[in-house]
């Protein structure tokens, strides 16, 4: 894990141990406690801009980067799909 905030100093963990696909990263903000899905490009696969984007600085090395928010996830909605995927698990394993 990667410890970075940004310029009003609420810190961000990027999440080394998740693996998404392609180049998305998550990161935890452990400010607002979402769980953000961030792309190393400030633009998607189309060419456009993300409409959020973030520009954080590393603990470690001062190294700033800047991506894009592809999507804020909450405590309810992970745990909402934590029971929907349990309730589709049981339903698919007969």
């Amino acid at each position: 894990m990667k410890l970075y905030y940004d310029e009003h100093d609420i810190h961000y963990v990027l999440l080394e141990e998740v693996e998404l696909g392609q180049s998305l990263k998550a990161v935890f903000n452990t400010s607002t406690k979402e769980l953000l899905i961030v792309d190393p490009d400030v633009k998607d696969y189309q060419g456009n801009e993300y409409k959020e984007k973030m520009t954080a600085v590393s603990k470690d090395d001062g190294k700033s980067i800047e991506v894009g928010i592809v999507q804020k996830l909450t405590r309810k909605t992970i745990d909402d799909l934590q029971n929907l995927f349990d309730l589709l698990e049981l339903e698919y394993s007969k």
